[in-house]
């Protein structure tokens, strides 16, 4: 019985005992064979268990040490990236938090480690959103690929950008996002994470201060117009470039007229007030203008047609109506 105990308990001990105890009961014909089988049994058991997820947590540890980057070049190590003296700590990429503040001297794809950084201070990279890629979510599911990925990623990321900076004309011109995602060693063992990160456009070291939003700071009638408009501010951040295959640019011109739509309405359906009423009026009017340039992109059969039809949606989005709006809510002009 001794060794059963031991075998559930210690089970290193409880499998030398139970051989012991069999031994003894083979030679002597008393009782309690079947106890000591039940020991060896058991501790066996638990030992390959053991065995089993100490190799997973090894593994696990030397494949999922780095994650694959979508970015700016990086430049060479900060001069804040001594870990101590200014306030720096290393972590794992894993580790990043929404509002973490970092640098890398990573200059390959792939980043193991990098140090954090008060946001008040330089610093390469600001993270404004970190999810899991749910539809591949499920453990053992094979990698999908990187153009699986980096259309998850993008989609993710420009959706999380309005809300984590609240006003999205306030990013200064030279910052744009980028995105970690799992590379597919990684992916084997259970990494779904993107994490998306602000970044200096030539890879240079951002100014001090977060761009992370304050609402306080906003009025209601503000942070109303900014929720509205969010959509198409993060369609309009997540455009395929002009080499990008044409189904992959005409879907996203069928995103943006149908968001766009959805924004008109809106717009219309809420209550202004004051000369913002009569402003928001005219952009109203001038967004559904825009749908047939957005919508003959979407169902353009060549490159040339679609460029022309997106450059018309874009020069009748009325934005010089915007800004109207914007200088009245006391919000960036970009």
């Amino acid at each position: 019985m001794a060794a059963l105990v031991f075998a559930v308990v210690v089970f290193p001990v409880g499998l030398v005992l139970g051989i012991v105890a069999l031994a003894r009961v083979l030679r002597s014909g008393e009782r309690g064979r079947g106890l000591a089988v039940a020991a060896i049994v058991v501790a066996g058991l638990q030992i390959v268990a053991f065995a089993s997820l100490f190799s997973y947590a090894v593994l696990s540890d030397d494949q999922r040490s780095d994650r694959a980057g979508v970015g700016g070049p990086r430049p060479g190590p900060s001069a804040q990236d001594d870990g101590g003296e200014s306030g720096g700590r290393e972590v794992s990429v894993f580790d990043l938090a929404v509002g973490d503040c970092f640098s890398t001297a990573s200059e390959g794809d792939s980043v193991t480690n990098v140090t954090v950084l008060p946001c008040a201070g330089p610093h390469e990279s600001e993270t404004f959103a970190v999810f899991d890629v749910d539809q591949y979510g499920e453990f053992g599911v094979p990698y999908p690929g990187e153009e699986a990925l980096f259309d998850a990623a993008e989609i993710g990321c420009a959706e999380a950008m309005p809300g984590y900076v609240l006003d999205v004309w306030g990013i200064p011109r030279q910052v744009t996002w980028f995105y970690y995602y799992p590379e597919e060693t990684g992916w084997q063992y259970g990494d779904r994470e993107v994490l998306c990160y602000f970044g200096e456009v030539s890879g240079g070291e951002l100014a001090g201060g977060s761009l992370r939003g304050d609402a306080a700071a906003l009025t209601p009638r503000a942070l109303e117009y900014l929720e509205v408009t969010a959509p198409v501010e993060g369609l309009i951040s997540r455009e395929p470039p002009p080499e990008a295959p044409l189904g992959a640019r005409r879907a996203w011109a069928a995103e943006m007229a149908e968001a766009l739509a959805s924004e008109a309405d809106a717009l219309a359906a809420n209550t202004w007030y004051g000369e913002v009423s009569r402003l928001v009026d005219d952009l109203v009017e001038a967004r559904r203008a825009s749908l047939d340039h957005w919508r003959a992109a979407a169902d353009a059969t060549a490159s040339a047609d679609l460029d022309a039809r997106v450059e018309l949606g874009y020069s009748t989005l009325g934005v010089e109506i915007e800004g109207e709006i914007r200088e009245l809510l006391d919000l960036a002009l970009g």
